[in-house]
């Protein structure tokens, strides 16, 4: 079978997170990998970059000061808070599945450009979505 060799290498990980940074919806176009990783046994986790914090309170179990662990019951803005629509998306699959929703600091950078990052045990790759899909 052909396969990236990225893939690959995954294959082989006890866990992997996988993280949109373009705003909040990036991590949507990780959901392909998600299943196929999690379908071979791999634990995966979700993350966001997100802008939602722009938009108003975002609730769930704080992971210091800027990481917010999203579920189903979580609340933020009513219309925009694609963490949270996901991990409803999840619950209505009866799959629990929590996203962890990234408040942006440090520099300001270009979020034109969005980027999936994935975290496999000792390994990341930051894969640019432009070449992936064009």
């Amino acid at each position: 079978m052909l396969e990236p060799p990225f893939i690959t290498e995954l294959s082989n990980a006890k866990s992997v997170l996988i993280a949109g940074a373009g705003g909040g919806f990036d991590v949507f176009c990780g959901l392909p990998l998600f299943f196929a990783l999690k379908e071979k046994g791999i634990t995966v986790n979700l993350a966001s970059l997100s802008f939602s914090f722009n938009q108003g309170e975002v609730t769930g179990e704080k992971i210091g000061s800027e990481i917010v662990k999203v579920t189903a019951k979580s609340t933020g803005n009513e219309y925009y808070f694609p963490e949270g629509y996901l991990a409803q998306w999840f619950c209505r699959k009866r799959m629990e599945q929590s996203i962890y929703c990234i408040r942006p600091a440090g520099p300001p950078s270009d979020c034109s450009k969005s980027f999936w990052v994935i975290i496999a045990d000792d390994y990341w790759f930051a894969l640019d979505r432009n070449l992936l899909l064009s």
